[in-house]
């Protein structure tokens, strides 16, 4: 999937055309800035058209990709894509669990076979069960 641009665009080479074809290169990365805001990182290949992009010409132009982008929609694309793998699933609201400091975490227990056991600092090994659900 591509863009054919209508507007006229100028290349940094000098000349200037209307019908310009951009194409994302892979990989696409999504990533969270030191600002704290989430960012699409990628490569911008812009051909002087369609045709020479279907004829594998080389592209005129690479550029950077660097978009400021909503989180929820990515997280929602992976979460579509994890519901496609695992079908027998529920969407849940996750609770916000802070790790406990190592003074607050319960003693270890002996278990049956007499070995100690630890409770798991996992947050996701026992997850409580939820009665909020989001559609």
């Amino acid at each position: 999937m591509g863009l054919l641009n209508s507007d006229p665009y100028t290349f940094k080479s000098g000349p200037t055309c209307t019908g310009t074809y951009m194409r994302v290169n892979t990989p696409l990365h999504c990533v969270q800035g030191d600002d704290g805001k989430y960012y699409a990182k990628g490569t911008l290949m812009t051909y002087y058209n369609q045709e020479a992009r279907l004829n594998n010409l080389d592209p005129m132009e690479i550029g950077d990709i660097d978009l400021e982008i909503d989180p929820s929609g990515v997280f929602q694309v992976v979460f579509d894509g994890l519901k496609q793998q695992f079908t027998n699933c529920t969407d849940v609201v996750d609770p916000v669990i802070q790790e406990a400091t190592p003074a607050e975490q319960p003693a270890a227990t002996p278990s049956s076979t007499g070995a100690e056991t630890t409770p798991s600092s996992d947050s996701n090994a026992n997850p409580a069960p939820s009665s909020t659900s989001t559609a």
